[in-house]
């Protein structure tokens, strides 16, 4: 008889135990990244009263009598299901749709989590808001190359906040729109280009461009500022003159041009800062797409302008934005963008093997496997949805239940130690 109390014992403790991971999962309905528990009992030991008889030629087997010792905790599950995600327009808060966790890196340690609530401090490290803990990722080298993405290359990943972007000199103008055939000889078409130096000066440059034949032009480079020579030099074997064909095309062949390469000329142009060095900056003008058509009535000039260069000022960074694969690009006032990080990612063989942390984090565990570091969007890692947070996963009309069915087992546990209580005191009245 007092079987049935310590197997009801056993059965309170256990569905306390349930009760607390209900209660967890409830606590945690709003916590981002959170991961819900499940409890799964299992049955305990039984005493076997008589064993089994096997069957005979004259009579047939008997099973075993056996009473059950009780109810454990089978299993504590945790459910690693994707939580909704929620749109918040923080470029710095990161989801993750699909398998995978965050990188976060204290002490030498690595730790993993869903919760991607991330920005910058004053150091340009991207930490967790919830711990200050650095995010792992991988840097460029001074090129702009990544490292191959694994565990060897991983690292805190910071973003310059001060960086500058250098100022790049012009090297090509690219000109396109056309010359009108119906121009007399010595009509001059002027066009003004702006042009860069290596330290981010703007200086203007006047093209004129002369009729000296029915298909010829040359070309004229000048400038009105004080620190660019005037006219400029032409120089690297290219022509100064433009001719066309009949039909209105570039003529390769009289420029001396290989049909296949584009048709640039190249001018020499000593701006003011090389004091000290005579070398001219090289500047190259594409005239690939332009041709000779005939202009008549009123607006009959020539339309030939540069529509592209390819220098640019120095920039002060304006923002960040991060893509679905964790690339951290960053944006200058310049107009100019470069990749400057990327988030890193880890998965597990059996990420539900992983232990539970503090602050929403994971351990990795004997059962868990190792971490497989990789990028997102890489072999079985999700994708980053950027400006979004994951949610809890957590299920509240099914925790309302498994709470009612729960309390209904406790209930019943507790009858059970009631009513054994009732039939020792029965047993104890026997002597009167």
């Amino acid at each position: 008889m007092m079987r049935s109390m310590y197997s009801s014992i056993q059965g309170l403790r256990a569905h306390q135990q349930r009760m607390d991971a209900i209660g967890n999962n409830i606590a945690n309905v709003n916590t981002i990244g959170y991961k819900s528990q499940r409890v799964t009992f299992s049955s305990a030991f039984a005493q076997t009263l008589t064993g089994s008889l096997a069957p005979s030629a004259t009579r047939g087997g008997v099973n075993a009598q056996q009473i059950g010792l009780g109810v454990g905790v089978g299993s504590i599950d945790s459910l690693m299901g994707q939580g909704s995600l929620q749109t918040t327009g923080q470029v710095t808060d990161l989801a993750i749709s699909g398998n995978g966790f965050f990188v976060l890196k204290e002490g030498g340690k690595f730790l993993y989590t869903r919760a991607g609530n991330f920005d910058f401090d004053a150091q340009g490290y991207m930490v967790s808001k919830t711990t200050g803990q650095r995010v792992q990722g991988w840097l460029p080298d001074t090129t702009g190359a990544f490292p191959a993405r694994d565990v060897s290359t991983i690292t805190d990943l910071q973003i310059p906040l001060t960086d500058k972007s250098l100022a790049k000199p012009t090297d090509l103008v690219k000109f396109d729109q056309a010359l009108n055939s119906l121009a007399a000889n010595g009509d001059v078409h002027t066009t003004a280009v702006k042009v860069y130096d290596s330290l981010g000066n703007a200086h203007i440059l006047d093209v004129a461009l002369t009729k000296t034949a029915t298909n010829d032009w040359t070309i004229d480079v000048t400038s009105a500022d004080t620190n660019v020579p005037s006219p400029l030099v032409g120089g690297g074997g290219n022509p100064t003159s433009i001719p066309f064909k009949p039909d209105g095309t570039l003529d390769y062949a009289t420029a001396g041009i290989t049909p296949a390469a584009p048709f640039e000329l190249t001018f020499d142009a000593d701006f003011s800062f090389y004091t000290t060095d005579p070398t001219a900056q090289t500047i190259r003008f594409d005239l690939s797409k332009i041709t000779q058509v005939a202009m008549s009535g009123v607006n009959n000039q020539s339309n030939l302008r540069a529509y592209e260069q390819d220098g640019y000022e120095a920039g002060d960074l304006e923002g960040i934005n991060v893509d679905n694969q964790g690339m951290v690009t960053a944006f200058y006032t310049n107009g100019q963008q470069k990749a400057v990080g990327q988030v890193g990612m880890a998965t597990f063989a059996n990420p539900a093997g992983l232990l539970r942390d503090q602050n929403s984090n994971w351990m990795e565990s004997n059962n868990s496997g190792m971490a497989r570091f990789g990028a997102p969007g890489t072999a079985d890692r999700g994708a980053i949805a950027p400006s979004r947070l994951e949610m809890s996963n957590v299920d509240l009309s099914s925790e309302f239940t498994e709470m009612i069915v729960t309390q209904r087992g406790f209930q019943a546990n507790s009858r059970t130690i009631t009513t054994t209580d009732e039939l020792l005191q029965e047993l104890v009245n026997l002597k009167r």
